[in-house]
């Protein structure tokens, strides 16, 4: 009974922390991607 519930729980923490890991690599991701994109038009503005 414990272990089935303990494996059950296990796993779906796993998958919880796999999955929140996945977001916020992605949201990480977009936010540098956001910058180097907001850095780079500013110097496009610069320049012109």
């Amino acid at each position: 009974m414990f272990e089935t519930f303990y494996k059950l729980y296990s796993t779906s923490v796993k998958k919880f922390f796999t999955e929140s890991c996945r977001l916020i690599g992605a949201y990480w991701r977009n936010v540098k991607t956001e910058a180097v994109l907001k850095k780079v038009l500013q110097g496009e503005k610069r320049y012109k």
